[in-house]
C-alpha cells in the first residue's frame, strides 16, 4: 500500500487541537489506536484482509 497523500489526511483538519497537541507530545499514542482500528478492520499491517482473529495475532506478535 502507498503511503498516504494530502488527500488521505484531510481529516486531521476535524481533529481537535487537544488530541493534536497530546500526539504531539506523546500522551497519545496514535500508533497504539491504529493498530486496534486494523483489527477490528480485521486487516492485516499492510492493510489486506485476514480477519480479526488473524490481525490481532499479527499486531500482537507477543500476545
Amino acid at each position: 500500500m502507498p503511503p498516504p497523500g494530502d488527500a488521505d489526511l484531510w481529516f486531521l483538519k476535524a481533529v481537535s487541537a487537544t488530541v493534536l497537541v497530546a500526539a504531539a507530545n506523546g500522551t497519545l499514542d496514535l500508533n497504539h489506536l491504529a493498530r486496534d482500528e486494523l483489527i477490528r478492520r480485521g486487516l492485516d499491517p499492510e492493510g489486506e484482509w485476514v480477519g480479526p482473529s488473524r490481525a490481532r495475532e499479527l499486531h500482537n506478535p507477543n500476545h
